[in-house]
Formats: C-alpha cells, structure tokens, sequence
C-alpha cells in the first residue's frame, strides 16, 4: 500500500487523537505546559531537599508518563529514553502504576520505530504488571496498543482479538468515548482489508456514540472516515457531505486539527475529481495549520502531497520546493522510508527535467535507505527511475540491469498483493466463518432461551395462583383478625365500666354512707365532742372522696393517655400531699420523657401503687423527707420512693400485710416488679419497674 493510500486510512488516528488516547499527533503547546510543570515539580522537590516523599515522585512520573503519551510518535528514539528513566524510577520507589507505564511507552516508541519484536515484549510486561495491581484503565490501552501493533504489521485476527477485548474493557468502565475510538480502530481494520461494507459499519457505530455524546472531535473523526470511505468507493457526493461536515465542526470549535484534516480530504477528493488548483487550495490550508502546530510528521506528509500535485501538472520547480520541504521534515525525524522515498522522488523529477546526473545522485541516495527497510514501492520506483536515467545517459547495460530489477520487484509487489488478497479472503473467510458459528451459537442460545422463557412462565403462573391462594387467605384471616380485635375491645371496654363502676361503689358507695351515718350522730345537739369529731371525719371524707372522684375521671380521660400525662399527674398529687404535712418532699424526673402511650388502666395501677406508698409513708414512718425518683428509657422506666423513717421489718409485713401484696398484684398485672427495702431505724425505699413496650 502507497505512502498516500496509508495516509489517508489513518488521517484521523494521526490528527484527532489529542482526543483519543494514546496521541499520534504531538501538540507542542501541550507539551511544553508539561515540560514547564516538570520544571516546576523538580524545583519545588529541591526546596524540600531530605523531606520529600516517594509520593512526590510518583507525581514526577506521572507528568513524564504525560510528556511521552504526546510526544512518541513524533520523536520515538528520544522519548524511549524517557520511558527508561520513567520505568527505573518506578522500579527505584516501588511505583507499580509507573512501572506499567514505562513498560507501555517503550512498547509505544518500539512500535513507532517498527520494532515489533520488542514493542511486543513491553507491552505483555505492561499488561502483566497492570493486571497485577487491577488497573483497568491501563490494560484497556495496552490491549488498544497491542491491537494497533498487529495492525500495522496486517495481523488481522491478533489485531481484532485485543482491540475487542479493549472494547469490552472500555465497555465495562462506561467509557464509550474511548468505545468509540476502537470501533474507529475495528472500521481501519476492515479497510485494509477492503471490506468497505464491514468498515462502514464500525465507522459508523463509533459516529453513534459520538451523536449521542454530543462529542464534536468525535463525529469529527467518524465524518472523516466515512467521506474517505466513500471517496475511495467513488461515491463522491456523500463523501463531500462527511467532509464538509467534518470543516463545519473545526470552523465551529477552531480546532485546527480538524481543520487540517478536513482541508486535507478535500485536497484528496479534489484531485481524484481532477480538480487540481482546489487540491492544492487545500492541501496548503493543511499545511500551514499543521506548521502552526509543530507537527513535523503532519507537515512531512502535506509537503510531499503537494509536490505530488505539482508533479502531476508538470510544475517541476514548485514540485522539487515541496519535495525539499518533505525531505526536510523527514530527516529531522530521521524516518529513513520517507527519506529514501523522497531521494527517488526528486530524482524522478530532475530526470524529467533533463538533469540526469543530479536525479543520479538522488536516485543512489533513496534506493539504499529503501531498500534498508524494505520500502517494495520506493524500490520498484527507484528502479524504474535509474533505469531510465541509464537509459538517457546510454548506458545501456546499466539501463537493463537496473530495468531487471524493476521488472523483478514489480512481480514481487505482484505476488505480495497477490498473496495480500488471497491472505485478505481468508481473513474474511475466518471472520465469515466465526459469525456463522457465532450465529449457530446464538441460535442455540435462543431455543434455550424460549425454553427457558416457557419455564418461567409456567413458574410465574404457579406463583400467581399461589399468591392469590395467599393474598385470599390472608384476606380471611385479617376479617377474622378485626373481629376478634373488635370483640376483645367490646369486651374490653365492658370491664372498664364494670371497675369504674365497682370503684364507685367501693370508694365513693362507702364514703357517702360514712358521711350519712355520720351526718346522723352530729343531729343530736347533747354531745358536742361527738359533733366536733364527725365534722372532722366528715371533712375528711369528703376530702378522700373528691381525690378518689379526680382518679377516676383522671384515669378515664383518653387525653391523657401518655407517660409524661402520669409522671406531671404523679408529681402535682405528690407536691399537693406533703403540702400541709410537716415532711420535706423533693422529686428527681429524668429530662427527656419518651412519647409513649399508656392506657388508663395502667396509668391508675401505677398511681395507686405510689399513692399507696406516699400514704404508708405518712401513716407509718415518721419521715421528715421523702424523695421520687423518675429514670428509664424507651424500654422501660423505674420509680423510686425513698424516705428516712424509722423503716420496718419487710418480711414480718410481708407475711401479715395485705397492703403490700396488692401493690405487687398491681403492678404483676402490668408486667412489671415491685419491690421494698427497708432497714431498721434507717428509712424505706419502694421500687416500682414497669415496662412501656
């Protein structure tokens, strides 16, 4: 394949991959900002002298690893040294990372300088170290770069096998950038092997992601493949569409790379269009944005283009100026194919020119460095060239000699694309075949997949009609769930009326007669002591009666039904009964009281219990203090009444007292604990546990 024809299948690798890693193209802006930062990192690290870090010079890799990803492809023998030095750091403070990356671009550089050999041995060791550590990212573009590397060498099969598993990598991370980028890869591919159908479709695929990403340097890409596509198939007016979008997208974003690779396919189309004066229109716009840019590479290809375009309208000066111009580059570069293709070149044309002897001395400087690297078109030309020169300066011997050797080489190119066809329908043959065993496979996979998709149904059936079989019982047994709730409330609340109305008849029934009865004696006038006691008796039973009528409505109010509505409840009665006692009272309540809910019926238990211990304690201690203390938590909560009496024999009481038995009946109901400690001549202390779950 022509130095052209491979330009231009790889036009937009080369120019937009400041994009799409690894780059091609060195920007030299970048790469000074860079070298710039380095500069900077290198200073700061001196300043710090003894206290800078091993992290520190992770950070120094990491921006040398940047400067060799822009700069490779221009200049691999100097940026393999840098990848040295960014390997033997690594390895010096144990930078794993770093080490894959030295291996990477030594493997990068390697591949630039067509060293196959050994741009493969770095990239296992990058890949085997990037594995290691789960590096992801990086083993997505080793597979990338070993893809690209059986690329070049048209290893087809090795080519598509690792830029597949870059795309699955890729794929995996969500980077459908970098997706789009191998889809662009797999299309290259194709072309080469000149399934245009195949090539499409991938170019295609990546323009998908790119509209969907709203990525211009991606639809950028993409355009330009697809118009070279097409140009090449000679559908030029879709071609011009592509191409004209991608010029609309550099315009639009300035980016001067995609401008000169839009002029740069317009160029092209203009001279297979036989438009030569536009080709050469475009082919200098190139030119001078990639001289712009310092892309030495770019600006060699442009340069030998336009020559190219002089040459074939008889322009011979302004053919040898670009010619010259090309040499230049390439020898700055010191890529020995363009070299020795641009010596037989210009011989070419100071034979057309007359100038014999000078196109002798250019045809002998190009076909050694050709032949050196084995550049089969460069040397075909060369021989065809010399021979002619041979032939004008009649030297015939000389002529036939070299016109052998042409014929010779011409057959070689003849079996080699011969043996590139033959080579190309096996591939296709491979690939046609994997499809059909992939389609076999899927096929496969399909029937399995019904079968399963009928299994899944049948289950799915069986489990609705469990699920109703459920969701009815579950009905049934919430109905009868509510009716009992609702029978155990009915039930409920008749108990409640009956203890309200035992309580009045127990509490307020014999009070009332008590005060009848009394009310009876003070009618006799005689007996004033008699009077003067009932009247007390009677004042203290109505006292009695109204607290007992107060417990009761308190405990039946729903509104209060609520922890913190019996402990402010428990507090005012307290403070309300030791008010006109000669006992001191204090109480202790925990700040916090939880929110809980709590029937009446358990309110009036707990208060009774107190209230019962508040009376004992004034009918029996012969206290001058007496404290409450309120903890507990959302689990429960404890009370303590404490007093400094003259106490009592908890045993002796236990067995002969009722008292005390039916407050830990009381609170046994509401499953909590009471207890009494009381030593003598040292007070008593009541504790009352009960839970609120």
């Amino acid at each position: 394949m022509t130095l052209r024809k491979l330009f231009f299948i790889s036009l937009f690798t080369i120019h937009c991959s400041l994009f799409i890693k690894p780059c091609f193209a060195q920007d030299q802006k970048v790469v000074d900002s860079l070298k710039m930062e380095l500069i900077k990192y290198d200073a700061h690290k001196l300043e710090l002298g003894s206290h800078a870090t091993p992290l520190m010079d992770s950070i120094r890799v990491n921006i040398m690893y940047r400067i060799l990803v822009e700069s490779w492809y221009n200049k691999p023998d100097t940026v393999l040294l840098l990848a040295e030095k960014i390997l033997t750091l690594s390895e010096q403070i144990g930078y794993k990372k770093g080490i894959g990356s030295g291996y990477n671009g030594m493997g990068l550089c390697y591949m630039a300088k067509q060293d196959y050999e050994n741009a493969l041995k770095n990239f296992q060791k990058a890949l085997k170290v990037r594995s290691e550590i789960n590096d992801k990212d990086g083993v997505g573009w080793t597979y990338n770069n070993l893809g690209l590397m059986y690329g070049n060498q048209s290893k087809y099969s090795e080519s598509v096998k690792y830029h597949l598993k870059a795309i699955a990598i890729r794929d995996e991370l969500g980077e459908r950038l970098d997706v789009a980028a191998s889809f662009g890869k797999m299309g290259h591919l194709y072309l080469g092997l000149g399934n245009f159908p195949e090539a499409l479709k991938y170019y295609f695929k990546a323009l998908k992601i790119g509209e969907e990403l709203a990525n211009n340097n991606q639809i950028a890409v993409s355009c330009g493949d697809i118009g070279q596509i097409y140009s090449i198939q000679g559908n030029f007016n879709e071609a011009l569409k592509y191409h004209q979008r991608l010029l609309k997208i550099g315009k639009e974003t300035g980016n001067k790379y995609l401008l000169a690779a839009s002029y740069a396919y317009m160029g092209d189309l203009s001279e297979k269009l036989g438009n030569y004066e536009e080709g050469i229109k475009n082919q200098l716009a190139a030119l001078k944005l990639n001289r712009e840019h310092g892309d030495s590479g770019s600006c060699a290809y442009f340069n030998y283009s336009l020559a190219l375009f002089y040459l074939a309208i008889n322009k011979y000066p302004e053919a040898l100026q670009y010619f010259y111009a090309s040499l230049t580059e390439y020898e700055y570069l010191n890529i020995k194919s363009g070299i020795g293709l641009i010596h037989i070149k210009i011989g070419e044309v100071y034979a057309k020119q007359g100038n014999l002897q000078k196109g002798l001395e250019h045809e002998l400087k190009g076909l050694p460095l050709a032949q050196e690297v084995g550049a089969k078109d460069a040397i075909k030309s060369g021989y065809k060239n010399l021979s002619d020169i041979y032939l004008g300066m009649k030297d015939y011997k000389a002529a036939y000699q070299n016109h052998v050797l042409y014929q010779q080489m011409k057959d070689s190119l003849f079996n080699d694309e011969t043996a590139g066809k033959m080579k190309a329908m096996q591939m296709q043959y491979d690939f046609d075949k994997d499809e059909a065993l992939q389609k076999a496979e899927q096929d496969k996979k399909d029937i399995l997949a019904a079968k399963e998709v009928e299994k899944i149904k049948f289950r799915r059936n069986t489990i609705f009609l469990v699920m109703v079989i459920i969701v009815a019982f579950l009905i049934i047994v919430i109905i009868l769930r509510n009716r009992i709730a609702n029978e155990r409330r009915q039930k409920s609340i008749a108990q409640e009326r009956s203890r309200i109305s035992r309580d009045l008849h127990d509490d307020l029934g014999s009070g009332l007669i008590s005060i009848f009865m009394m009310s009876e004696q003070i009618q006799n006038p005689d007996n004033k002591e008699l009077i003067t006691g009932n009247v007390e008796k009677i004042k203290q039973s109505s006292k009695l009666m109204i607290d007992q009528m107060r417990i009761i409505i308190w405990a039946m109010n729903s509104l209060n039904d609520t922890l913190e509505n019996l402990i402010i409840y428990m507090e005012s009665y307290s403070k309300d009964y030791f008010d006109n006692l000669p006992i001191k009272f204090s109480i202790d309540i925990l700040e916090n009281i939880p929110k809980n809910e709590m029937s009446g019926m358990v309110r009036r238990n707990i208060f009774l219990v107190v209230k019962e211990s508040l009376n004992n304690i004034n009918r029996h201690s012969k206290a001058t203090e007496v404290n409450i203390s309120v903890s507990g938590n959302r689990e429960g909560m404890k009370i303590v009444i404490s007093d400094n009496g003259i106490g009592f024999d908890v045993e002796e009481t236990r067995r002969f007292g009722n008292g005390l038995k039916n407050m830990n009946n009381r609170m046994n109901d509401l499953n909590g604990k009471f207890s009494v400690e009381s030593i003598l001549g040292k007070g008593t202390k009541t504790f009352i546990n009960f839970p609120l779950a």
